[in-house]
């Protein structure tokens, strides 16, 4: 036989499933208690707050892009760099080697 607490609960569980919300267990650090909490609430009440939150954590959480050689390559550089910089290190010493008798 089931007790009535049992009931409830169990009543109320199916109720909040009814709308979408599941019942969530993590094991964190004490000290972050209240931020999981606080960011629990804000993802289950206030649909704005939810949507940045959302997009803050996912935007947090993603890798570091990896770019590849020929991406760096081609990418521009800033407009504050000077061309003589540029045209500097793209230029090569003229070395005619040594001279040679024959």
């Amino acid at each position: 036989m089931e007790s009535s607490r049992h009931k409830a609960v169990r009543a109320h569980r199916s109720r909040r499933k009814a709308l979408g919300v599941v019942r969530v267990e993590v094991q964190a650090p004490e000290s972050d208690v209240p931020l999981i909490r606080s960011l629990a609430a804000a993802l289950r009440d206030d649909p704005v707050i939810a949507g940045r939150v959302r997009a803050q954590v996912r935007n947090a959480l993603q890798p570091p892009q990896q770019i590849n050689l020929l991406e760096m390559l081609s990418c521009e550089l800033p407009d504050d760099v000077p061309d003589d910089v540029v045209d500097e290190a793209l230029e090569r010493p003229r070395d005619l080697g040594r001279d040679i008798r024959l």
